[in-house]
């Protein structure tokens, strides 16, 4: 530690190399990590797929529903009586 902080004091072009240096290490301790994290994750997803193909379970299947089917089952009938109101505002004829 004491080397580096003399390394620092002295030379500017001996100061820019440690820079360098530390900056590259810095960057390959990243990318490492990231790599031994993608991996690992590679590792437990496929684990879990083969844990899952072993124990023979399968999904449900999703069941169809007709869109329209289920349309016209929540729709509100409309009653007789409003049948009568329709026919005054009935555009087919009469006087304008």
């Amino acid at each position: 530690m004491l080397e580096v902080l003399y390394i620092l004091q002295s030379d500017p072009s001996q100061t820019q190399a440690v820079r360098r240096l530390v900056m590259l290490l810095l960057l390959f301790a990243v990318i490492g990590i990231v790599l031994v994290t993608c991996v690992a994750m590679v590792f437990v997803l496929r684990r879990r797929r083969l844990r899952r193909a072993k124990s023979g379970r399968k999904r449900a299947p999703t069941e169809s529903v007709d869109a329209w089917a289920e349309a016209g089952r929540r729709a509100a009938v409309p009653d007789d009586d409003d049948d009568e109101d329709e026919d005054k505002d009935d555009d087919r004829g009469g006087a304008r």
